[in-house]
């Protein structure tokens, strides 16, 4: 797939807190769990934010990941790619929240839960900080 966010993403990419619940839980849960300060970055006392953009589809891949805003540090803006590139898949496939499944009594259109579309990004920051 060849799609460029460009830089329409602050207008348009649905900041992080406006996701569900339990997705939002899982995704802090697994970049607790899964990020690293970069030995160089660390060395050289380097810090910063970064701002990604993530395509996510209905089974809770990661179809695409780029930088919206850059720490000013090439060093934290890869491992920040990395990082999300190595906690997608967050669920199996079917078990996603937010995803329709309606074999599941606790799939969001049964529950009452915010369902989300098939394939949708939304607004990401990964913070370095000594």
């Amino acid at each position: 797939m060849n799609f460029a966010f460009g830089d329409w993403y602050p207008a348009l990419a649905p900041d992080f807190n406006s996701l569900p619940e339990k997705f939002r839980k899982e995704i802090d849960r697994k970049i607790s769990e899964n990020k690293t300060y970069p030995g160089r970055a660390l060395k050289r006392e380097i810090e910063g934010s970064i701002g990604l953009i993530l395509l996510i589809n209905e089974g809770g891949g990661l179809v695409k990941a780029e930088i919206g805003r850059s720490s000013g540090s090439e060093i934290l803006d890869k491992a920040a790619l990395a990082l999300v590139e190595k906690i997608f898949p967050l669920f199996n496939a079917g078990e996603f929240p937010g995803v329709p499944n309606p074999g599941n009594p606790e799939s969001p259109e049964n529950t009452g839960e915010k369902v989300l579309p098939r394939n949708y990004f939304f607004y990401l920051t990964v913070k370095y900080e000594l």
